[in-house]
C-alpha cells in the first residue's frame, strides 16, 4: 500500500509506512506521479499549511497543532527558534554518538532527509557512530580523517592524517576488508594504530577512488559514495547544512557501520 501511494504521488513526496511495532520504513517513487490529481492535491495542503504556519508566526506568541490519529506536531509551543527540526536532530544525532545500537542508529537515520550531491563538496571530519560493529574504533585507531568530495566523479573517501597532522588520502583497494571485518577486535587497540598508521603513507594516492551518486537505500534516494575497488557504498543523510549521518553498506551479515561527518571547508 505505502508504495502504490508513493508511486501515485511521484517523486516529490516521501511515505512513511509504519507496523505499529515500532519499525517504520521510508518509500520514494524516482518517477513521476502516476496520479497528478492526488500530488497536486497534498502539495495545495502543504502550502495553505505552510502559509498558515508562517502567519501564525509571524503574529508573535506559542501555538501548536496536532493530529491525533499519527501523533504529528505542527508548530512553535515553547516559542523557540524555527529551526527546532535541525536542533532536535542535532540533539538526537549527540545521543547516539555516545553509544547506541545499529537499529537505534538507523532508526534515526531513517528520520532524517536526504542530501543532495551538489551540498557535498569539500572536505568533511569523520567520527564514527559506536554500534557494536567490528569496524567500531579501527579507522580511529589509524587516524582516519573523514573524507572530500570535489564533484560527482571525483570523491575521496578514505582521508587519514598522520602523526605530523598532514592529512593525506589512502588507496581504498589496498584495505583488506574482510580481514579488518574478522580482526576489529584487535586492530583496534592502540599498539595496533601504533604499527599501522605509519605504514599507511606506503597507501597513499592523489587520485579519487569513488563516485557520488543519487541513489535509493531504505527508502529513499540520497547522495551515495561508490567506492571504485571495494563493494561498498556510503549512503548519506542531512542533519543540517554541515552535518552528515553516513551509512557504509557492504556485503555480509553485518548492519552498516554508521558515522558522522561535519564540514571542515
Amino acid at each position: 500500500m505505502a508504495a502504490q501511494i508513493a508511486a501515485e504521488l511521484g517523486s516529490d513526496f516521501v511515505v512513511k509506512f509504519e507496523n505499529g511495532k515500532g519499525k517504520s520504513r521510508t518509500i520514494r517513487s524516482s518517477a513521476p506521479a502516476t496520479n497528478p490529481a492526488a500530488a497536486r492535491a497534498f502539495t495545495s495542503r502543504y502550502e495553505d499549511a505552510n502559509s498558515d504556519a508562517e502567519k501564525l508566526g509571524s503574529a508573535g506568541g506559542q501555538w501548536e497543532a496536532y493530529a491525533p490519529l499519527s501523533g504529528a506536531r505542527l508548530g512553535n509551543p515553547t516559542g523557540s527558534s524555527p529551526n527546532n527540526g535541525v536542533t532536535q536532530a542535532l540533539a538526537g544525532l549527540n545521543g547516539l554518538s555516545a553509544g547506541t545500537t545499529s537499529s537505534e542508529a538507523l532508526a534515526f537515520f531513517d528520520s532524517l532527509p536526504p542530501v543532495g550531491i551538489n551540498e557535498l563538496t569539500g572536505s568533511w571530519q569523520g567520527a564514527e557512530v559506536p554500534t557494536g560493529h567490528p569496524l567500531d574504533g579501527v579507522l580511529g585507531s589509524f587516524g582516519w580523517q573523514g573524507k572530500r568530495f570535489e564533484g560527482p566523479e571525483s570523491a575521496h573517501p578514505l582521508v587519514f592524517s598522520g602523526r605530523d597532522g598532514h592529512l593525506f588520502e589512502v588507496n581504498p583497494w589496498f584495505v583488506p576488508l574482510r580481514t579488518a571485518l574478522k580482526l576489529g577486535p584487535v586492530l583496534r587497540r592502540p599498539a595496533a594504530g601504533r604499527v599501522i598508521r605509519p605504514l599507511l603513507r606506503l597507501l597513499r594516492t592523489t587520485q579519487p577512488k569513488a563516485r557520488l551518486r543519487m541513489m535509493e537505500y531504505r527508502g529513499v534516494v540520497s547522495a551515495t559514495m561508490i567506492y571504485d575497488s571495494l563493494p561498498i557504498n556510503d549512503a548519506f543523510r542531512r542533519v543540517d547544512a554541515n552535518t552528515l549521518l553516513g551509512a557504509m553498506d557492504m556485503p555480509g551479515p553485518h548492519p552498516p557501520f554508521m558515522f558522522t561527518l561535519v564540514r571542515i571547508s
